[in-house]
Parts: C-alpha cells; sequence; structure tokens
C-alpha cells in the first residue's frame, strides 16, 4: 500500500525528519545518563536540542508547516519529556514525582485531545503555555544530565529548579486542560444552537 503524493509530502519534510530524529535521540540519551556516559548524553541532549529549534525555524521559514508537523513536535516533545525523566527518576531525588506528574498530564490530555480532534476535526498546535513549560523542562534536563560532570549540582541544588518546572507543568496542565473543554463547549453549542428552531 502506497501513500498519496500530497500525505507523502506532509509527512517527508525537513522538519518532521527532524521531529522524529529527535524521538530516536530520546532512548540514546537515556541509555547514556543511565550508564553514567555523562558527556555522551550531554553531546546527544543538545543534539535533540539543536533538531527542535531547526525543525520550527525550517518550517516557519519555508513555508513547512503542515497538520501532521503541529502533532508530531509535541508528540516529540512528550516522548522525550517521559524517556528522560523516567530515566531520571532512579538517579535524581524527587524526579520521580515530576515523572509521574507528566505522565498523568499527557494520558489526560491525550484523551481530551482525541475528545477535541472528533468534535472539531482540527489538531491544535502548542499554546505560549505549553512553550514555557517545555522551556523549564529542557533547562531542567540540561542541568541533571550535566550533574554527573558537576558535582555541585546535586539533589538540594537540583531541588529549585524542579519545583519552578514542575509549577510551570501543572500551569500548562490547567490551562490546556481548560482550553479543551472550551472548544468542546463551543462546539455542543453550536450544535445545539443549529438543533433549536426558529
Amino acid at each position: 500500500m502506497t501513500l498519496p503524493c500530497h500525505l507523502k509530502k506532509d509527512i517527508f519534510t525537513i522538519p518532521n525528519i527532524l521531529t522524529l530524529f529527535r524521538i530516536v535521540l530520546a532512548p540514546m540519551v537515556a541509555e547514556a545518563f543511565w550508564n553514567e556516559r555523562g558527556e555522551s548524553a550531554l553531546f546527544l541532549f543538545a543534539l535533540s536540542c539543536l533538531s527542535d529549534v531547526l525543525d520550527g525555524f525550517i518550517a516557519r521559514r519555508f513555508h513547512m508547516v503542515s497538520e501532521i508537523g503541529k502533532v508530531l513536535d509535541p508528540v516529540a516533545d512528550k516522548i522525550t519529556f517521559l524517556i528522560l525523566f523516567g530515566a531520571l527518576s532512579f538517579k535524581v531525588r524527587y524526579a520521580a514525582f515530576l515523572f509521574v506528574l507528566l505522565l498523568v498530564k499527557e494520558l489526560y490530555l491525550a484523551f481530551e485531545g482525541i475528545l477535541v480532534v472528533g468534535k472539531t476535526g482540527r489538531a491544535y498546535g502548542a499554546r505560549w503555555y505549553g512553550k514555557v513549560s517545555a522551556f523549564f523542562l529542557y533547562a531542567l534536563l540540561l542541568l541533571a544530565l550535566s550533574s554527573p560532570l558537576f558535582p555541585v549540582l546535586r539533589d538540594e541544588v537540583m531541588l529549585y529548579p524542579l519545583i519552578l518546572a514542575t509549577g510551570f507543568v501543572l500551569l500548562s496542565f490547567f490551562l490546556y486542560s481548560k482550553e479543551n473543554k472550551r472548544q468542546i463547549a463551543a462546539v455542543s453549542q453550536s450544535k445545539k444552537e443549529e438543533e433549536t428552531p426558529i
């Protein structure tokens, strides 16, 4: 079975390939960190961050934004966060709490997202609060992955950025859920108005 040409063009774009590359890198970073190869973990993580920056820049600059890309990019972030915080939860104190929070958040919002797409027929891209949350999570990962190389970045120091990142995760969880419910309610209200006889 072959894909239609227009669908191939939407899927196999440079930004989407970079995004898929980021997904492949996530378990490689986790494996390097788990086996205490700090320099390798940092290098692979930097490569992952660079691909994240490049895919967005190329998509906007060269008009390669696609509906698939809008969904794939945040999915790559979620996979990266879950894999890496899953690994960190065994080695960094308190990281397990953030991992569980991220897991609950993503499962719940995925369920709501399916309802939104089913009701509206559209997939919505990342909002500003999601991007801010992702920024702090990436910053926290950078600090955590650096800890084997810089002993000063131990549990006591890591606690404060972890609390900050957790706060933004909770904020984005609340605001995304609120927006999803608003979208679903708007469609339901529109249908009721259409069904109401004049």
